[in-house]
């Protein structure tokens, strides 16, 4: 009992903290600030949250590795239900401004949506101020011939 609970602790550290290059890229930079202050680093808390692949560490090592999805109730039988309540905490937070849009990578469909936005209009916007100036420029040599 007390062994699959702390499994099931490390595999939370795990999914929050070390599933994503960009999370685990953070931690290690402010590990290593935090290990010149206090002089010391953790190696099973760098391997979980630092790196790609955790290794053995007594035998839990495959228990730890990185999937692409997890279920609550099988994976997480001990803390399942407070991670939903995160995951819900965090799909009801919607980006505020533009670079947050530009970022969230939570929803694919719709970044791919905004970001083809952008490009199109202002590829067009580009074409019109393009169309603008060549106008401007014919009025200008009709008009001093």
């Amino acid at each position: 009992m007390a062994r699959s609970y702390l499994v099931e602790v490390l595999l939370s550290y795990r999914l929050l903290f070390g599933q994503h290059p960009r999370s685990r890229s953070l931690f290690r930079k402010q590990e290593q600030n935090k290990a010149k202050c206090i002089g010391e680093l953790d190696p099973l808390l760098s391997a979980l949250c630092g790196e790609k692949e955790v290794g053995n560490f007594g035998g839990i090592g495959e228990l730890l590795r990185e999937r692409g999805v997890y279920n609550a109730e099988t994976n997480f039988p001990h803390l399942g239900s407070r991670l939903m309540e995160l995951q819900d905490y965090s799909t009801s937070q919607r980006p505020r401004n533009i670079t947050e849009v530009w970022n969230d990578q939570r929803d694919p469909e719709r970044l791919l949506t905004f970001r083809a936005i952008i490009v199109v209009g202002g590829i067009s916007i580009g074409l019109s101020f393009l169309q603008l100036f060549v106008g401007i420029a014919q009025l200008v040599v009709s008009v001093v011939k």
